[in-house]
C-alpha cells in the first residue's frame, strides 16, 4: 500500500484522509469540514483500513509507520466537530476488522 490519501463515504458524507492525519468531510450542499487527528511519533499513516459510524461519531482504524516498524490505532472523532474524542494505539501491525457490539 502506498496511498497519499484515503477516500470513503458514509451515508451522504464523503471523507478524504491524508497520510499526516488531516482530512476533510464533504457533506450536504458541498459543505466542507476540515479535521486532523494526532499521529504521535509516527512518520505517517501507512493505511486507514476500517471506518464506521458509531453513535453519530466516526471510528477509524489504521496502521502507522515508524520507519522500520509500525503500530495500529483506533480513533473516535466527534460526528459534528470531527475533533478527537479518544485514540488508542496497539503494538501490532496488520490489524483485522473490529467488532462493534452492545455499545
Amino acid at each position: 500500500y502506498d496511498y497519499e490519501k484515503w477516500n470513503f463515504s458514509i451515508s451522504t458524507d464523503k471523507y478524504e484522509i491524508n497520510k499526516n492525519g488531516c482530512g476533510k468531510r464533504t457533506g450536504e450542499n458541498n459543505a466542507v469540514k476540515k479535521f486532523c487527528f494526532f499521529i504521535e511519533g509516527a512518520d505517517f499513516i501507512d493505511r486507514v483500513i476500517y471506518f464506521a459510524e458509531y453513535q453519530n461519531d466516526l471510528l477509524l482504524a489504521g496502521e502507522l509507520s515508524f520507519g522500520d516498524s509500525g503500530s495500529a490505532f483506533i480513533v473516535r472523532l466527534n460526528g459534528k466537530t470531527l475533533k478527537t474524542k479518544w485514540r488508542t494505539d496497539m503494538p501490532t501491525f496488520n490489524i483485522a476488522k473490529g467488532l462493534i457490539e452492545d455499545n
